[in-house]
């Protein structure tokens, strides 16, 4: 992963751990059940792409097999790790159904991208390799 990705990685990391370290209200005009399994599936989604996508740039031709399971597994178990961090902030508590929509997220996510990949699309196709002499 080249640097620029890595440093994206750790930044939305950073943000997640953030987030998870307070109280975060939700307008009731804009609540409902489910908002916040929602929520997880959707931001640990984005950081299973953000490792795919990190990967793909990073020209080393990975398979997406590969890069399936990696970007899915990291974003999964950090959502466990944030879990665990949760429980010891008193204004949050430990849910494993929250961490079950971490792990849904980030398959689906995963998943998603390599259906891309698979089509040659962008953003998730790899980059495009220099030609000799280029």
């Amino acid at each position: 992963m080249r640097p620029a990705w890595a440093a994206a990685t750790a930044a939305y990391c950073a943000f997640l751990f953030w987030l998870s370290s307070g109280p975060v209200p939700v307008p009731e005009s804009v609540s409902f059940v489910g908002l916040d399994k929602v929520a997880h599936a959707g931001a640990y989604g984005l950081l299973a792409l953000i490792v795919w996508s990190g990967m793909a740039r990073s020209g080393r031709g990975r398979a997406p097999r590969r890069m399936f399971w990696t970007a899915a597994l990291f974003a999964a178990l950090y959502g466990a790790t944030d879990e665990l961090h949760q429980y010891f902030v008193p204004t949050r508590t430990f849910d494993p159904a929250d961490w079950l929509a971490d792990a849904a997220g980030a398959f689906a996510a995963a998943g998603g991208a390599w259906w891309f990949r698979l089509r040659g699309w962008f953003p998730f196709a790899p980059e495009p390799k220099p030609s000799p002499g280029d």
